[in-house]
């Protein structure tokens, strides 16, 4: 059975404590987690944005809305949902 993220029970400075499907209590440091691609998710790294992570009902992940992204081939910009595999956040 995939384990799945069933609530948000606490969030500090890129830190993240979840409560899984498989009832375990876990805590998620995306610091960690992220360390390796700064530049990509630099703006999780901005505890203010970082705080309003919110729980898919669907997918039972982790997400941020309003994300924003550039694409340097052609310059246009948009502003998608960021969104974890929770299979790579459980592991």
């Amino acid at each position: 059975m995939l384990n799945r993220i069933l609530r948000i029970e606490s969030i500090e400075p890129f830190k993240i404590l979840c409560k899984w499907s498989n009832g375990e209590t876990r805590t998620i440091d995306f610091e960690i987690f992220l360390k390796d691609k700064k530049d990509k998710y630099a703006k999780l790294f901005d505890y203010n944005f970082f705080k309003n992570v919110k729980l898919d009902a669907v997918a039972k992940s982790l997400f941020w809305e309003h994300y924003f992204n550039s694409d340097s081939k052609n310059s246009e910009s948009t502003i998608t949902q960021l969104d974890f595999c929770p299979d790579s956040l459980y592991n």
